[in-house]
C-alpha cells in the first residue's frame, strides 16, 4: 500500500502580487521543489526531493509516479526493501519496487529519477511505458532482479548509474533506441540484459566485470550498438542471440570472451582517434584471455598501428577484421627524475596495461627502482 498521496497544490482567492507568487511557490507551483520523506505516490508534474532515507519500507511500491515531466531526486538518500529474496514465479502482489514509474492509461514522458540509491526490492527502479526520460546517478545493490528495468520504454537515457548483486544490473525488454552511457555493473547474473526485441540502444563506455556475463543481447534483439565499452573479469563477455549488432571498440577480457547465434559486426572502419587501449585509430576490439594468450595480447601487428594484421574470426559469421592491438609505444614507458629526484606532475606518463582487470600482463614489463611522488 503507498501512503501519503501527493497531488499539486492549488490557491484560492485574491491576494496582492507578490504573496500570490510565494504561495503558488509553496504550494507546487512553477518551480517549486516540494520535499518528500516517505513513501508516496507522485501524481502531478514537478520537482520533488527526497530529504531522509527510507529504511525497511513495507510498501510494494516506494516511490509511485504516474505523471509525465517529474523529477524525482534522492539527493543521495536510500530506498531499502524489505523483500528482496524472491522466487521465479511469486506472485506479482510481494513484488516490490524502490522506485515504479507508470500510468496504465498513458504514456509517460519526461521522467528523471537520479541520485538515489535503492536495496533489498525485487526491482530498483522500474520503467514501463515511458518515453523521452532518464535514470542518473543511481546506485541499486541486492535488488533481486534487476537494479533497473525498462518495459516498453524507448530513447530514454541511463548515465552514470551502478547496479550490484542482481539477476540483472540494468535489463531492457522491448524497449529501443535507449542510451547506456558510464554506467558499472558488477556481481550480477547479467551484467547489462537487452530482450525481447529490444533495437536500436547505443551501449558507450560501460564497465562491466565480475558477472556471471557481461552482456546479454537475446530474443530478438538487433540492431544495437555497442562500443567503448570495458567487458571483463566475467566467465562469459557477451551473450548474442539477436542479428546485426555493432560492436566495436570494447575491450574483452574474460574466460569466455563471446558466444553467439545470428550475424553481426565486429568492427568501424579504421578511423583516426585514440581507441579504448590507447592506441591512435579506431576499428575493432581487443580481445584478451587473463591468462595472456587472447588474440590481441599475442598479434602480429608488423606496421605498429595499434590495428593486427590478421582478422580474428569468431566464426564463419561474426569476423573482427580490425582487432585491436598494443602498440610498442604503449608498452615501453620511461621517464627520468629530475635533479632533485623526484619525477613530478609535469613528467607524468600514460602506461598502458590491463589496469581494466587489475593486473599487469607479460607484455606490459613495468619496472620501478626507488621511485618517489610529489606534487
Amino acid at each position: 500500500m503507498v501512503a501519503n498521496k501527493i497531488n499539486e497544490g492549488h490557491v484560492f482567492g485574491i491576494m496582492a502580487g507578490i504573496t500570490v507568487l510565494a504561495v503558488l511557490l509553496l504550494a507546487g507551483g512553477a518551480g517549486a521543489v516540494m520535499p518528500m520523506s516517505a513513501c508516496t505516490t507522485i501524481s502531478s508534474p514537478g520537482t520533488y526531493v527526497l530529504t531522509q532515507s527510507i529504511m525497511n519500507s513495507p510498501d510494494s511500491t516506494c516511490i509511485n509516479i504516474t505523471s509525465s515531466n517529474v523529477v524525482f531526486d534522492g539527493t543521495g538518500h536510500t530506498i531499502d526493501g524489505v523483500n528482496s529474496q524472491m522466487c521465479i514465479g511469486c506472485p506479482q502482489e510481494i513484488l516490490t519496487y524502490g522506485v515504479y514509474v507508470s500510468n496504465s492509461a498513458t504514456a509517460l514522458t519526461n521522467v528523471t529519477v537520479k541520485n538515489l540509491m535503492v536495496m533489498n526490492c525485487t526491482s530498483g527502479i522500474y520503467y514501463f511505458n515511458v518515453q523521452n526520460g532518464s535514470i542518473t546517478n543511481n546506485t541499486l545493490s541486492s535488488n533481486y532482479f534487476n537494479g533497473i528495468s525498462l518495459g516498453n520504454s524507448n530513447n530514454n537515457n541511463l548515465t552514470g548509474n551502478t547496479a550490484s548483486l542482481s539477476t540483472e544490473g540494468i535489463l531492457l525488454s522491448y524497449s529501443s533506441n535507449n542510451n547506456l552511457i558510464h554506467n558499472a555493473a558488477n556481481l550480477n547474473t547479467f551484467g547489462i540484459s537487452i530482450s525481447f526485441s529490444s533495437s536500436g540502444n547505443h551501449l558507450n563506455s560501460n564497465i562491466l566485470s565480475n558477472n556471471s556475463a557481461g552482456i546479454e543481447l537475446n530474443l530478438a534483439s538487433n540492431n544495437n550498438d555497442l562500443n567503448s565499452n570495458v567487458i571483463s573479469n566475467n566467465p562469459a563477455g557477451i551473450i548474442l542471440g539477436g542479428s546485426n549488432n555493432t560492436i566495436y571498440n570494447n575491450y574483452f577480457n574474460n574466460t569466455d570472451n563471446f558466444g553467439m547465434s545470428g550475424n553481426n559486426t565486429w568492427n568501424t572502419t579504421r578511423t583516426s582517434g585514440t581507441n579504448i587501449i590507447g592506441g591512435p585509430y579506431y576499428g575493432g576490439n581487443f580481445w584478451a584471455y587473463p591468462n595472456g594468450t587472447g588474440f590481441s595480447q599475442n598479434c602480429t601487428d608488423a606496421d605498429n598501428d595499434g590495428i593486427c594484421d590478421l582478422p580474428y574470426v569468431l566464426d564463419s559469421s561474426n569476423i573482427d577484421y580490425l582487432p585491436l592491438a598494443y602498440t610498442s609505444s604503449n608498452n615501453v614507458v620511461s621517464r627520468y627524475a629530475g635533479s632533485d629526484g623526484r619525477v613530478h606532475k609535469s613528467g607524468a606518463v600514460q602506461a598502458v596495461m590491463d589496469y581494466f582487470a587489475g593486473i599487469l600482463t607479460r607484455q606490459d614489463a613495468i619496472t620501478v627502482v626507488m621511485a618517489y611522488f610529489s606534487g
